[in-house]
């Protein structure tokens, strides 16, 4: 006897890379994984002409007509089309992960009609929060994992370590890619009014804004701009090193450095959201301080003030763990291939109200968020 073909999913991202997001890392991993696995295959141009596939996953769809220059943009969305093309005289279903509500640096008229052929399309949304913002009547909650068997794998070191570990906490950080929509100015112009120490650790996106960045820290002896992309090993000691990780961008949504930080148990100052308080109301206002309006300096000395001293134990995270995420996409996975395939012209939203109403029928999603029953 021969064993039943693997479902082939492709990711609408490309070939994985070690520096990627290790959210595809850990998603990938983990949907391949074990008896009820699929087969992931990664965007490329062949796939997009003549790759089998037997679910699309999109992850951030701007991507699909984004290009490093004019030429590569129109090749990239002209293949995007052709595989749309193929997605719906297929009537392959369509697994749409809510990464945004909408992108971080604005899109162009193509990205925009990229994305309304692909709304066209959608199967199912995932939502990686639980704010109450979301149509759940088009989607489930697959709650965004924490970090934490990342960095035993990567830092060990600085994951072994308690929230109350003896070394001394001080000083506010602000890491990863740097880029405007995170509002890092605000940050620089707070610290130095607040005279709090701040560092700001990551790349910037590209030299113009690098130059934006040096030019606010040289007017401020408080923040220190270090602009490189740290390996987790020194990430992770950096993160575990400072009393508060501030993230000043208004338009969040959701927030991988945020949970980054909580999984070392490092405390944040971050804007009030409904994505935001949902985090909250998990983890506490200890590990979790919000704000409402712009960053001032005001708002920064408060929450600094208020995390001299660290709670006993850490934010309870253990609704993020990476096996149930993986079950419920793999869960997804199967609902939406088994799902009647009706055509998709008359109401677009039809499928996604179908396989919602499917999914939580399975009692694995209800006991994973409330946002699910």
């Amino acid at each position: 006897m021969t064993s039943a073909r693997r479902p082939v999913v492709l990711f609408s991202t490309g070939p994985l890379k070690d520096a990627d997001n290790p959210y595809l890392h850990q998603l990938v991993a983990g949907v391949t994984a074990g008896p009820d696995g699929v087969d992931v295959r990664f965007l490329t141009p062949a796939d997009a002409l003549r790759g089998r596939l037997d679910v699309l996953h999109v992850q951030w769809p701007h991507q699909l007509a984004h290009g490093a220059n004019p030429l590569r943009t129109a090749i990239k969305t002209l293949l995007t089309l052709w595989l749309l093309g193929r997605v719906r005289r297929r009537r392959v279903p369509v697994v749409r992960t809510w990464h945004n509500v909408a992108t971080h640096e604005g899109t162009g008229r193509l990205e925009r009609f990229v994305t309304r052929r692909l709304d066209r399309l959608t199967s199912i949304r995932v939502y990686l929060n639980e704010s109450a913002d979301n149509d759940t009547a088009l989607g489930v909650v697959a709650l965004h994992p924490d970090y934490t068997d990342w960095l035993r794998a990567h830092a060990p070191a600085q994951a072994a370590q308690t929230a109350q570990a003896a070394d001394v906490h001080e000083g506010a950080l602000l890491f990863g890619l740097l880029r405007p929509y995170k509002e890092i100015e605000t940050l620089v112009a707070a610290a130095g009014e607040a005279g709090v120490p701040t560092v700001l650790a990551g790349r910037p996106v590209d030299e113009a804004y690098g130059a934006r960045l040096r030019a606010a820290v040289d007017g401020t002896t408080a923040v220190t701009l270090d602009e490189r992309h740290l390996p987790d090993v020194e990430l992770a000691a950096l993160v575990r090193r400072h009393r508060l990780v501030v993230l000043p961008y208004r338009a969040m949504y959701n927030s991988g450095a945020l949970l980054y930080a909580l999984s070392l148990g490092t405390p944040v100052l971050a804007p009030s959201s409904a994505a935001n308080l949902a985090i909250r109301a998990e983890v506490g206002a200890d590990w979790l301080h919000l704000y409402d309006g712009p960053l001032t300096a005001q708002v920064l000395a408060a929450a600094y003030a208020a995390t001299a001293s660290r709670p006993t134990a850490g934010p309870d995270l253990s609704r993020r763990d990476w096996a149930t995420h993986a079950d419920l996409h793999r869960r997804i996975y199967r609902t939406v291939r088994a799902a009647p395939a009706p055509p998709r012209t008359r109401d677009p939203l039809a499928d996604q109200r179908a396989n919602r109403a499917a999914l939580v029928a399975d009692p694995a999603f209800g006991r994973h968020s409330p946002r699910n029953r």
